[in-house]
């Protein structure tokens, strides 16, 4: 026992009964107090623990909720850099501009009045004050500067536009400049500029002749003319320039209505729409004919973009597409393209279209070509695209802010690495274009494999998991890695290209046109549309007047509109016959009659002797003879 314990046993035994007891009531009262305070704090305790626990767990889940919403966060600043470039930034996506536009999320104001600078140049700025790194492709060789007048002159005389003289010559003027008599012609000096009639409507009418037979007077004729549409003044011509405006040139019927007003014709869009629909839908026949030809071609290309019909029977904003399928790229024969309008993005167009082909398809990602391809038994097999592989990338690289960094922090960003592999990939294939497929594929395998290898290589070694990648570069490096088997396919054939570019590029003319119109009213209106946009396109790709060829199917058809159309008839519409090359000839020729008169060729004058004067006034049409002016000295 301790001592002061022994203290308090001595002192108990020397207090009396009422003592104890005073003292034992005092300590009773404390030890309840205590026992009650013990109680409290334990129920503090545990509230404590409790309140812990679901802290801890609110923490926890704030956190994930916190990734999340970065993640989320992440996202949208992505998409709205992205929108801001697409918005103000340069479309281009070469290398050089990319350096200069990256990381920059606002329009500059003084940009429209900027000096254009050669994207090669070395010395090019990048906006904060370094040179611009060279990261552009490679030229091909053999490119040589042109000096403007020759150059000039030379395109003048390959355009074989008609050419108009017209002399300037005022002795007058000579007399008052340097002096009466101080003066004497030398030779002519000519200059060249490009000049636009305007455009002129007339109205051509055919004259049928009414005959008189016999001696009762019988009225006959004997022409029996049938116009190009009963009912209306509309001709092939002027209907093939309807569509070509619109499908060719992105110009919407309401406003060609508006324009045919101005220039005194009453056209509504109404009626131009109901004729051109009609008569883009006769044309059935030959969009047929090239959707034949396209599928009998071993290699295809594919790829399909957005359209909106307002009158489809879906709820308001439902998307339709337009899908494209196009002879590949290196494809020896004539080129043609089809443009196919569907309600839907699904693989059940695929099937239709490729029920009987045999042979490859270059496209995007999009799973219904994989399905396609599956579904196929081997008679399909599709091939990626190198463009869509970088263009994630490039994305990714405009999520970047490089205006704070130096040169050697670009290079060393991911996303530049891979974009100058796969620069040096297509640095070899842009010289590859006019070889045969044989040739082509023994230079890929020699060259462009090892480039393709080492990229992989680089791009596997990527952790698309990693935190401090972007969320646009976690998602190219996802999509190459997914890709990669269909991305190598073109190094199996020379014939397969290497991206699904020239489908894009056919697809532009359709895409500025949506931006001017924005939707179609019917599904029969999208329907023609994609008819009319079938020719025009053929049409350029093989190089000649789409809004002839139009204007020649248009008159084909009409005549032919109640026949069987064979497969020989139907050769004779596609825009590299010999049938439409005469009917081109023979039209050209019309046009020059029309024009006769102003293009003819001044008269030649008599040759003068030398002793007559200068006449003082000339003809405006004729070029006054060399002979008549006074000699040089």
């Amino acid at each position: 026992m301790r001592a002061d314990q022994e203290a308090f046993r001595d002192k108990l035994y020397t207090m009396d009964r009422g003592s104890l007891i005073t003292v034992a009531m005092e300590y009773y009262v404390k030890y309840n107090e205590l026992r009650l305070r013990s109680e409290a704090n334990d129920r503090i305790a545990v509230d404590s623990h409790k309140q812990y626990a679901e802290m801890k767990d609110m923490c926890e889940r704030l956190c994930a909720e916190n990734a999340v919403l970065k993640a989320e966060l992440e996202k949208e600043r992505a998409k709205y850099t992205e929108l801001n470039r697409n918005r103000f930034g340069r479309k281009t996506e070469t290398l050089g501009s990319m350096t200069q536009s990256a990381g920059h999320t606002e329009p500059d104001p003084l940009d429209e009045e900027a000096p254009s600078q050669d994207a090669d140049h070395e010395e090019a700025s990048s906006g904060n004050g370094r040179p611009l790194l060279k990261y552009g492709m490679p030229k091909t060789a053999g490119t040589k500067a042109r000096s403007r007048r020759h150059g000039g002159r030379r395109k003048l005389d390959e355009s074989k536009l008609p050419v108009k003289e017209k002399y300037e010559f005022h002795p007058d003027v000579y007399d008052r400049l340097f002096g009466k008599g101080n003066w004497s012609f030398y030779s002519w000096d000519d200059h060249d500029t490009i000049e636009r009639m305007p455009v002129q409507y007339y109205i051509k009418r055919i004259m049928t002749p009414v005959l008189s037979v016999g001696l009762e007077h019988v009225l006959v004729r004997p022409d029996d003319y049938e116009p190009f549409l009963a009912g209306s003044h509309l001709s092939a011509s002027l209907v093939a320039e309807l569509m070509y405006n619109k499908q060719g040139l992105a110009l919407p019927y309401n406003r060609q209505a508006d324009e045919y007003r101005r220039l005194g014709l009453s056209i509504s869009k109404q009626t131009i729409i109901r004729n051109v629909n009609a008569l883009a839908l006769g044309l059935m026949p030959v969009y047929n004919h090239l959707i034949s030809y396209i599928v009998n071609t071993e290699y295809n290309q594919c790829d399909e973009t957005t359209a909106e019909v307002i009158n489809d029977g879906r709820k308001p904003g439902s998307k339709s597409y337009m899908w494209v399928h196009i002879t590949s790229e290196h494809y020896t024969g004539h080129p043609a393209v089809v443009f196919c309008f569907e309600l839907t993005r699904g693989t059940d167009h695929l099937r239709h279209f490729y029920q009987d082909f045999i042979g490859y398809i270059t496209c995007d990602a999009y799973i219904s070509y994989q399905v396609l391809e599956s579904e196929s038994g081997g008679n399909i097999t599709v091939s990626g695209c190198l463009m869509h592989c970088r263009r994630y990338f490039a994305i990714a690289f405009f999520m970047n802010d490089v205006s704070s960094m130096t040169d050697d922090e670009i290079q060393e960003l991911p996303e530049m690495k891979v974009l100058m592999k796969i620069a040096e990939v297509y640095s070899v294939e842009n010289t590859l274009k006019d070889m045969t497929a044989e040739d082509r594929l023994a230079v890929r395998i020699e060259k462009e494999k090892p480039l393709m290898d080492e990229l992989f290589d680089y791009i596997e070694a990527l952790d698309k998991d990693d935190n401090t990648y972007s969320y646009r570069l976690q998602k190219a490096i996802t999509y190459a890695l997914n890709q990669k088997e269909h991305l190598l396919r073109y190094l199996e054939d020379g014939n397969i290209p290497i991206d699904d570019g020239n489908t894009e590029r056919s697809l532009k003319g359709y895409c500025t046109g949506r931006r001017n119109w924005l939707f179609y009213d019917t599904v029969d209106g999208a329907e023609a549309s994609a008819i009319i946009y079938t020719m025009v396109e053929t049409a350029r790709l093989n190089g000649v007047d789409a809004r002839m060829y139009l204007q020649y199917l248009l008159e084909k058809m009409s005549a032919h509109k109640n026949e069987e159309h064979s497969s020989e008839f139907l050769d004779t519409m596609m825009p590299w016959s010999d049938e439409f090359s005469e009917y081109e000839a023979d039209k050209k020729k019309e046009a020059m009659v029309l024009m006769e008169d102003f293009f003819r060729k001044p008269e030649k004058p008599r040759t003068p002797r030398k002793k007559d004067r200068l006449p003082k006034d000339l003809p405006p049409d004729r070029p006054p003879d060399k002979e008549k002016l006074p000699l040089a000295v």
